[in-house]
């Protein structure tokens, strides 16, 4: 995070000293630096926001893809509870899982979740080892879960969202119910977290060298004479 707010910092150097150039150069020099500074971030604004579209489409279809992966008659072997622990089902889960996160590395975390009678969303398991610090335990209530994120969980939909902030981080996540073949309802939600600032870092790649591009044409229109 240092190093982004270091960016900024220099980008913010830049454009000041730009404006600044404003005063002490001709009005119709002035005008085409100015409009070509509104251009350049008006462009980049863009390009960030089809990027940040592109990126939550992969999410969400890299998600309903490892979802594929979970077999039905495991997830309903669990009861949602630490009694799980004692079930083979959620051992064999729990490694698939780590498959999974292996296979998608970029997702920091990779879960089941459900719902309760009293509509507590509550997670069956992540891709954690028991010697993490963010190891959970079978049915641990998920009582900071966004109100969003959460009514998903409730009807079983297909969902990506994000930033959103629990006591883990603040993530980009995506779900999708697992469905059951017979009665058409769903089980549980497969879920996948991205951390937020690698979600961000990968958005402002995208942007830099347009960034440069353009601070580097400002520059030498405000130094040329």
């Amino acid at each position: 995070m240092k190093f982004f707010s270091g960016l900024r910092r220099s980008f913010a150097g830049i454009v000041g000293w730009c404006l600044s150039s404003l005063r002490q150069i001709s009005p119709p020099r002035a005008i085409v630096l100015a409009a070509t500074m509104v251009g350049s971030l008006t462009y980049a604004g863009l390009m960030m926001r089809h990027k940040d579209d592109a990126m939550r489409q992969e999410l969400l279809m890299q998600t309903q893809l490892l979802a594929s992966a979970i077999p039905q008659n495991l997830v309903q072997a669990l009861s949602g509870t630490s009694d799980d622990l004692e079930r083979p089902e959620y051992h064999r889960l729990k490694k698939i899982l780590h498959v999974l996160q292996q296979q998608a590395p970029e997702y920091y975390f990779i879960y089941l979740a459900g719902q309760r009678p009293d509509g507590t969303i509550f997670f069956y398991l992540k891709d954690i080892s028991s010697d993490s610090p963010n190891y959970l335990s079978p049915g641990l209530a998920y009582v900071e879960a966004d109100p969003e994120y959460a009514d998903a969980v409730r009807r079983g939909d297909t969902l990506i969202n994000g930033p959103i902030k629990d006591r883990w981080g603040t993530w980009f996540s995506a779900q999708t119910p697992i469905i059951d073949a017979k009665t058409d309802l769903p089980i549980c939600t497969f879920g996948a977290d991205i951390a937020a600032a690698n979600w961000y870092r990968k958005l402002f790649y995208h942007v830099m060298p347009c960034l440069v591009a353009n601070l580097l044409l400002v520059i030498i229109i405000a130094l040329s004479p």
